[in-house]
């Protein structure tokens, strides 16, 4: 896998400051039509993805929201992520689900996870593993 194209490659390419192509890149009411197109075929051009995780360190939030699930195999687990999803959608969100695979030590790691990814918000599913719902949640809030 080759080095990833940066707003910095676009920018050189264009000929125009950083800032600029990500305000164009963006949709910003003060760039011009014309820019906005020359750099959104130059970001084409060099297969340029956008790194999310930057977004999300600027926005302070990543419209994402996970679930995690002891199983996914109950017959009522499907119906519920549609629902969940459905509603999370409506929303302008994403959802991501988990599989703790009914351990409690899974379910601490993949909340974890969860926080490191900066989700705005974790569904959890308790294992039949979990007894004490509090010392989940207290260690997410140190």
């Amino acid at each position: 896998m080759g080095k990833r194209t940066t707003l910095k490659d676009i920018a050189s390419t264009v000929g125009l400051s950083m800032a600029t192509v990500s305000r164009a890149l963006a949709d910003h009411p003060d760039i011009s039509a014309d820019t906005k197109v020359r750099v959104r075929d130059a970001a084409q051009e060099l297969s340029y993805i956008p790194n999310y995780r930057a977004r999300y360190m600027r926005a302070k939030h990543s419209r994402l929201i996970a679930l995690i699930i002891p199983e996914i195999n109950s017959f009522f687990v499907p119906a519920m992520i549609s629902g969940i999803s459905h509603v999370v959608q409506q929303n302008d969100y994403s959802l991501i689900v988990f599989q703790s695979d009914n351990s409690i030590v899974q379910e601490r790691r993949l909340v974890e996870y969860c926080t490191h990814l900066s989700t705005d918000g974790v569904l959890l599913v308790l294992s039949s593993e979990t007894r004490n719902s509090r010392r989940c949640a207290s260690s997410q809030s140190a």
